[in-house]
């Protein structure tokens, strides 16, 4: 057969396998029945086909069926059994959630930022990933996995990478099933930039959460989805924004509980687990975050007041989808190892006592003053002087953003306490965990180990991604609630992507 030929049938069985799983995700949210806006429905379907997609490989790379007919048998199976499940319930209507008044404005803000990923969309179908992580371990993860048929763990690697095979893996696993009929890496980098337009979507979600109006739940999304750091991983293999949307979309539909019907919390509780397990798999940094998720999970349950068994049950229902998709990686490395998360020291546990890289005991939060009195931070956070704008930091909206942000915590802590005096709790409650959560995120970043010079500093921007994310959603909500015009948050969304 013509080399073009099988490689055209290849192309249209992995874009089929894509499709199967996007078809099986769309149905299976039809069986979810709490009310929802349309923001939130994308955000459901998202986590649907991550969890499809990590569930899937993880099955058959245990089974040592990573292979592209068992792939597309089994995918087959899955899209038809959730649409036989979901084919007779009727799609839930959905809250407005577009701002009707200003679509014409708000259309052209999209048209823009659509223009400006347009060249990150180019290089995701034309360029293959040819990063420095990708090629030491992302892509390596996957091509080995291929190779083999089956998930290695660890996988080992040349030093001084090689207890990098230990990190949560289900970005790459994914990336896997994207690789694994083509047996190349040509669609490898194709799951970043929707994840990156789906975290704008969870950054309107969330605004809207906290009181925002719908237009500046728009403006919300369009001025952090233009930012540099954000945009610049489209055409990567990184996991940051598969990390961002599982992240933002865990707090999501964890407030979510402590305002959502009592008969409908144990399905919100189902998407929180599954967000939040998402985000564990992918990466260590969403540790400290999964844990605050969990502990107010149960907090939120006995505040609603639905009796012991049902918070047992709602709690176990988080609890148990978390592992579904998220424990795999901690399992193996707990049966390797001794120590789930190694190579990260966890008391007594076996961890790496030496590393060979320069970020040993280094992190912002011990050597803030220094970095301050150096001017590292704005080197890494704007751009470093005289090198031109740089595709991982904040750029010059660092400017806009650090007053709107600030400005959004004041709204959260003022906001929550004025809704507590009048008695509505929930939704006072909402706001405090969302603030608390925002805290959680920076102290995340600040925590990080880095290396000691700006440009590397500059790398680590991308885990502040989450923090920024909800510091604008509550800003804009903040402005929302002094009633300005929806066309000024269009405007705002324009000046932050020039």
């Amino acid at each position: 057969m013509d080399i073009s030929l099988t490689l055209a049938l290849a192309y249209v069985g992995q874009i089929g396998v894509i499709v199967m799983l996007l078809v099986a995700a769309w149905h299976a949210v039809r069986l979810f029945s709490f009310q929802r806006s349309q923001a939130e429905h994308f955000l459901m379907v998202t986590i649907m086909f991550l969890a499809m997609s990590v569930g899937l490989g993880t099955g058959l790379g245990l089974l040592r069926l990573l292979y592209p007919l068992p792939l597309f048998l089994t995918t087959t199976s899955l899209c038809l059994g959730c649409w036989w499940m979901g084919r007779k319930k009727q799609p839930y209507p959905f809250r407005e959630t577009v701002p009707s008044e200003n679509i014409r404005l708000f259309g052209i803000g999209v048209t823009m930022a659509g223009v400006l990923a347009f060249p990150f969309l180019v290089r995701t179908l034309l360029v293959v990933p040819v990063d420095w992580d990708s090629l030491t371990y992302h892509l390596f993860k996957a091509a080995r996995w291929i190779q083999e048929g089956r998930i290695i763990h660890p996988l080992g690697g040349a030093y001084p990478y090689h207890h990098l095979s230990f990190y949560p893996a289900n970005n790459e696993l994914i990336i896997t099933l994207f690789m694994l009929v083509l047996r190349n890496d040509l669609l490898a980098e194709v799951l970043n930039l929707p994840l990156i337009a789906l975290t704008a979507v969870a950054t309107a979600a969330l605004c809207r959460q906290v009181g925002g109006t719908r237009a500046a739940a728009w403006g919300a999304g369009l001025l952090i989805v233009t930012t540099p750091a954000l945009l610049s991983w489209g055409a990567t293999a990184y996991v940051e924004p598969m990390l961002d949307v599982t992240l933002l979309t865990a707090l999501l539909f964890t407030t979510r509980l402590i305002v959502v019907e009592p008969n409908q919390i144990r399905q919100v509780s189902l998407l929180a687990g599954l967000a939040t397990g998402l985000a564990v798999g992918t990466k260590f940094s969403a540790l400290p975050c999964a844990a605050f998720l969990g502990i107010g999970v149960g907090i939120f349950v006995l505040f609603r007041g639905l009796g012991w068994l049902p918070a047992v049950k709602t709690w176990v229902t988080f609890l148990c989808s978390a592992l579904l998709t998220g424990s795999v990686w901690y399992g193996m490395n707990a049966w390797v190892t001794g120590n789930p998360f190694y190579p990260v020291p966890v008391g007594s546990l076996p961890a790496i006592t030496h590393s060979p890289f320069p970020w040993e005991g280094s992190s912002l939060w011990a050597s803030f003053g220094e970095m301050w009195r150096l001017g590292w931070l704005w080197e890494a956070w704007i751009g470093i002087p005289g090198a031109g704008p740089s595709r991982m930091a904040i750029g010059w909206k660092a400017g806009l953003l650090v007053p709107l942000i600030l400005s959004g915590f004041v709204y959260l802590l003022g906001s929550g306490m004025t809704l507590f005096r009048q008695g509505r709790r929930e939704e006072g409650m909402v706001r405090f965990v969302i603030l608390l959560a925002a805290g959680l995120f920076l102290y995340t970043y600040l925590i990080l180990p880095f290396y000691r010079n700006p440009g590397w500093l500059q790398a680590n921007v991308r885990f502040l991604l989450p923090f920024l994310c909800v510091g604008t959603a509550a800003g804009t909500a903040a402005l929302s609630r002094v009633r300005i015009d929806g066309r000024w948050f269009l405007i705002l969304a324009l000046v932050g992507m020039a």
